[in-house]
Parts: structure tokens; C-alpha cells; sequence
């Protein structure tokens, strides 16, 4: 069903998720990348129904059609064809997962294409939760969102030695430590 991967679905099963746990008191959110427009309808969400989301860090999320290159090219290649019969779990579950990647990449193009997700960000900020946009060093000038964060006045966090998975590549100590002291948690 490709209605579940749209990014509002996936928001939306988190916040079923949240609501059946107690509340953690101030929330802070990780987008990363694809997961950026899904924490953006999370964050709204969450706001709609009385809950404070305490800050954000938009890690390389997409911000504008420029940055969907990987999804853009990915949606050009089509719907992934179904396995045959009798292919093995391991193959019905690469579809699967293929699947559910295309499905989310078409909406994360039209939603990054649309340019409202920076406005969106922006009117969280307004009122009052924290926003940082951390970027990985590697990537200065890949991303036409840097262009964008600039002309709007943002300041961008570069993780020295990240690249686009900076949590868990070479700049992981450095972004871990830039998430501890976001969140006030740093000693």
C-alpha cells in the first residue's frame, strides 16, 4: 500500500507509537535525511495535539527538490517489479524494502519540490522549538539546500570528516557530541 509509506503516514505511526508510551518529558527529534520531512508532519503533529517537541536537528534532511537527487533518481527508475514465484524470503523482503523506498521517495520529491518545508521549520522555531541544521563536512556544496539555508540567514552546523550518514561514519564521534550539547546534555 503506498499510502503508508507517504511521509504524513509515517509521522503518523509514530505518534500512535509515542502515545502509548509515557511521556518522556522534553523531546528532541533526529531527522536525518529522508526522515526530514517526516519529522517536520511529527513535530506539527505532536503540536496539534498539545505536546511539546523541545528541538530538532535536520541532519542533511531534504529541504528542496535539489537535494532528492538519490530519490529523484530512484523514482525515475519506476515501481520495482515483484519477485517471482517461489523466490526466497530473502528476495520477497528486498522488494519489500525496495518497495517501500520508492513509494517514499516519490512523496519526499513532491514535498521537498513543493519548497515549504524551510517555512514549515521555521514557523516550529517561531514557537519556540530549537532547531540546528547539521550538515557532514564532506558534502559542503552538494546539497542545493546550503544555498538556501544561506540566503535565509541559518546558520549550518558542519560535522569535520561527516558525510551524509555522519551518525555513524567517521564523524560520528563529532556529530554525537553536537546532539549531546543540543540537548544540554553534555558534560
Amino acid at each position: 500500500n503506498a499510502e503508508a509509506f507517504r511521509m504524513q503516514s509515517q509521522a503518523e505511526a509514530v505518534v500512535a507509537v509515542l502515545e502509548q508510551e509515557p511521556s518522556p518529558g522534553e523531546l528532541f527529534l533526529i531527522a536525518h535525511s529522508l526522515g526530514g520531512p517526516v519529522c517536520v508532519e511529527l513535530c506539527e503533529m505532536l503540536r496539534r495535539k498539545g505536546k511539546n517537541v523541545a528541538g530538532m536537528v535536520y541532519a542533511e534532511g531534504n529541504l528542496n527538490a535539489g537535494d532528492c537527487f538519490g530519490s529523484a533518481k530512484l523514482v525515475s527508475k519506476g515501481v520495482p517489479a515483484p519477485p517471482a514465484e517461489g523466490a526466497s524470503a530473502a528476495q520477497q523482503s528486498r522488494y519489500a524494502f525496495d518497495t517501500a523506498k520508492f513509494h517514499s521517495s516519490v512523496d519526499l520529491v513532491q514535498i521537498s519540490g513543493e519548497g515549504t518545508l524551510l517555512p514549515r521549520i521555521q514557523a516550529l522555531r517561531a514557537e519556540g522549538m530549537r532547531v540546528a541544521f547539521v550538515y557532514g563536512g564532506e558534502n559542503r556544496g552538494r546539497f542545493t539546500s546550503e544555498q538556501l539555508l544561506s540566503t535565509e540567514g541559518e546558520e549550518i552546523v558542519w560535522i569535520e570528516k561527516g558525510a551524509h550518514s555522519m551518525h555513524a561514519d567517521e564523524g560520528y564521534v563529532l556529530f554525537w557530541n553536537f546532539v549531546a550539547g543540543f540537548v544540554g546534555t553534555a558534560e
